[in-house]
């Protein structure tokens, strides 16, 4: 149970993370929404940066660096408060660099919404 919401509580889910591939795509249900999201890695800078898409392709944000404990977006519609928010969970001890494998462990994007307690 959350202390702001009762009868609620926080569920995670995580965002697929592949980082033994350097650049790839794939598609998530957000809030019942469907989204494209592009996953690139930046060698030079150390970090991974985050792209979506609305299912026909539409930009909603792109190259978004993923830093632990920040949200990468703010404003996606049907993915709002109220439904939920992308967040970046992890054990990463710095914000950058990091490495490439770090993805899916010390950087991980979750997508947060609130669900009735069972």
């Amino acid at each position: 149970m959350t202390d702001t919401y009762p009868g609620l509580q926080y569920q995670r889910s995580p965002i697929p993370a592949y980082p033994a591939f350097a650049d790839h795509e794939f598609s998530v249900q957000l809030g019942g929404i469907a989204y494209q999201f592009r996953m690139q890695w930046n060698a030079v800078g150390g970090f991974w940066a985050m792209s979506i898409y609305d299912a026909d392709g539409t930009p909603r944000i792109e190259g978004r660096k993923l830093v632990q404990g920040w949200q990468p977006v703010d404003k996606i519609p049907g993915a709002r408060p109220s439904d939920g928010v992308l967040v970046v969970d992890g054990k990463a001890d710095v914000d950058v660099p990091y490495a490439q494998a770090d993805l899916g462990v010390a950087v991980l994007p979750v997508f947060v919404t609130l669900v009735r307690e069972e």
